[in-house]
């Protein structure tokens, strides 16, 4: 295969043409520990990992080198009360470090807590910790540290309860979130603005849906989501990002086409493209990524549809009450067609449809029904994307993803299911300032691929 003479290298041209793009920046650091700041030697990496599927927020940290007096004798001490900032300056294109002074800096104060406890000073075994000024000669140390927006503190905090009437399950999970973020937050910085409900939520009015009381408000939409039968038909998630929530439907392939911003990936396979700095563009409606780097494709739907099966029969149970049966000539008879959900997903190549009993048998949550096969059609992917922008995605993003076989461009939709990004050292030089980033692209994506001589 010749990627030059594919139909995507139309869009790498395009790619590689557009403007200069900010994938590099220069962080600072400074810790707080019971009221004295201390500025690390250097930062090794700062990793931010946003898993939609796991967490309903991200997960911040940073390894930065100090001496091994201000470890010892300042960080670990302090470590129940340490605070960080962490300030990101933009960098200009190219091996050079220069500051792009047109892209404004951001600054923000975390809660900090190191991943490792352990005290040198405390076993004794390290001769150079003898004193603090013989210690801060001696060695330098590298630790690592998680970023706790103070934000998340207060929402784990908060909880809810009731029986709320007449309203649908995405209005009643979307005002929670948002009601109860917003609560005795005066910080602008942190203050949530709203949410945002990914397309083909159910709008049916609940005549009343029940929280346990004292359910925390940021569990309460999973538990909303079953009661009222399914906010959406394949699958449902909630996750903060920025200063907002997304409600949105994890195995949902077909919200592409219904969606204001979306995700292209342009599978281009590794080395082909390498220390390309210029690796996405954007549109008013589209996100478009050069995925340069590794792949791994973990496909488990067939196994899951042998297993589990590809189609689901239940009994309606808004029928059982009223027109469940007729009655004549004082016999009471049921017909099948009327009272029964059966229905496949996706017909099985060899046409043997594998359709069992739903667990719960007598239901009217078909939207439940629906998202426990939707999961069954589809398979995952991570892909590397390097020189990335993670800022430029959002939880549930709709994605269409472009491989090629045979010459020819080829493309499946799926939905973004989180992303990870490093930024690291562009060398080993520990003077170098800039740092790079680079974001593994976690997707799930539609079943019908050709898998023959197919790049995944």
């Amino acid at each position: 295969m010749n990627i030059q003479q594919s139909e995507i290298q139309r869009e790498i041209s395009a790619v590689l043409a557009d403007t200069a793009k900010s994938v590099t920046a220069k962080w600072d650091v400074v810790i707080h520990a019971n009221g004295v700041d201390h500025t690390p030697i250097y930062v090794d990496l700062v990793e931010t990992e946003h898993n939609f599927m796991s967490k309903w927020h991200s997960v911040q940290a940073i390894e930065v080198v100090l001496t091994l007096a201000q470890v010892e004798y300042h960080i670990i001490p302090n470590r129940s009360k340490l605070e960080v900032t962490l300030t990101k300056t933009i960098m200009m294109e190219g091996p050079s470090p220069v500051i792009n002074v047109a892209a404004p800096k951001s600054s923000f104060r975390y809660s900090a807590k190191l991943y490792d406890n352990s005290s040198e000073l405390l076993t004794g075994n390290n001769p150079a910790l003898g004193t603090e000024e013989v210690a801060g000669r001696a060695a330098v140390k590298k630790i690592r540290i998680q970023l706790i927006n103070p934000h998340l503190d207060h929402l784990l905090k908060q909880t809810v309860g009731g029986i709320f009437r007449q309203t649908s399950g995405a209005n009643l999970a979307r005002l929670l979130l948002v009601e109860y973020s917003r609560t005795d937050i005066k910080d602008s910085s942190t203050y949530i603005k709203g949410a945002q409900l990914a397309p083909n939520f159910s709008e049916r009015v609940m005549e009343h849906i029940e929280i346990p009381h004292l359910t925390p408000v940021v569990d309460a939409p999973d538990i909303i989501h079953r009661n009222c039968g399914g906010i959406y038909p394949a699958g449902f998630k909630h996750y903060l990002w920025g200063q907002h929530w997304y409600l949105f439907s994890p195995y949902d392939v077909t919200a592409y086409d219904k969606t204001k911003r979306t995700l292209t990936v342009v599978n281009v396979p590794a080395n082909r493209l390498r220390d390309v700095e210029r690796t996405y563009r954007t549109t008013p409606t589209q996100v478009i990524v050069l995925a340069t780097g590794d792949m791994t494709h973990t496909d488990n739907s067939e196994q899951n549809q042998l297993n589990l099966g590809n189609g689901v029969r239940f009994v309606n149970a808004d029928l059982i009450t009223e027109g469940f049966i007729t009655v004549d000539n004082n016999r009471a008879s049921v017909d099948k067609s009327k009272t029964v959900n059966e229905f496949v997903v996706a017909e099985r190549p060899d046409k043997l449809n594998k359709i069992l009993e739903s667990p719960r048998r007598i239901t009217s949550a078909k939207y439940l029904e629906y998202g426990a096969l939707a999961e069954r059609m589809g398979f995952v992917i991570q892909i590397a994307w390097e020189h990335s922008d993670h800022g430029l995605l959002y939880p549930g993003m709709p994605v269409k993803f472009m491989y090629t076989q045979n010459n020819v461009a080829e493309q499946l939709m799926g939905i973004l299911l989180g992303c990870h990004t490093f930024h690291m050292p562009v060398t080993s030089n520990i003077r170098a300032t800039k740092l790079v980033a680079k974001t593994a692209l976690t997707i799930f994506l539609q079943r019908n691929v050709k898998l023959s001589n197919a790049t995944v």
